[in-house]
């Protein structure tokens, strides 16, 4: 909903973890029911049978995602160099974490995606960093700051009481 409402199309998601010609059926209906603008699919690309449906059907390669996925120890130590500290991020980091955020995602699906303006895109990301800071979308982020500068980040969303996922990491 999220990114639908970001940029103002309609995106589905297909969530099966196989894509075979009789799924496709059903994914074709429901595009023209639902109105679908963009369609996202993570495909498994070890499996040859959703591979070559996908191509089949016009799909196009846009983007390799990697989720990370770590059980939380509020007892965990974070080992930490001289002058570089690891805290949650504040409202103070926001401006200079988006700046961080400007130019590093020049790699994403949707910044690849030429059917998505580049500006609006790079707008998304800071809009997502800015959002875990006040946790309105991920939870919180971490941040990576070097004599109390911030230089990097990592958006974080709890999925369960000891599980998060990372959502930007920069």
């Amino acid at each position: 909903n999220w990114d639908s409402d970001f940029f103002g199309v309609n995106i589905g998601y297909i969530s099966c973890l196989r894509l075979t010609p009789n799924i496709e059926k059903h994914i074709k209906n429901f595009i023209c029911k639902e109105k679908i603008d963009l369609l996202e699919y993570q495909c498994n690309c070890h499996d040859r049978e959703s591979v070559v449906t996908a191509e089949k059907n016009g799909y196009s390669f846009v983007d390799m995602r990697l989720t990370f996925e770590s059980f939380l120890s509020v007892d965990k130590e974070i080992d930490q160099k001289e002058d570089f500290e690891i805290l949650k991020g504040e409202e103070s980091d926001i401006v200079r974490l988006k700046e961080i955020a400007t130019d590093i995602y020049k790699h994403s699906r949707y910044y690849f995606d030429s059917n998505f303006d580049r500006d609006k895109v790079i707008d998304f990301y800071t809009g997502w960093v800015e959002k875990a800071i006040l946790g309105t979308f991920d939870d919180y982020a971490y941040v990576l700051y070097h004599n109390t500068d911030p230089i990097g980040f990592c958006t974080i969303k709890k999925t369960r009481p000891d599980t998060a996922k990372i959502g930007l990491f920069g």
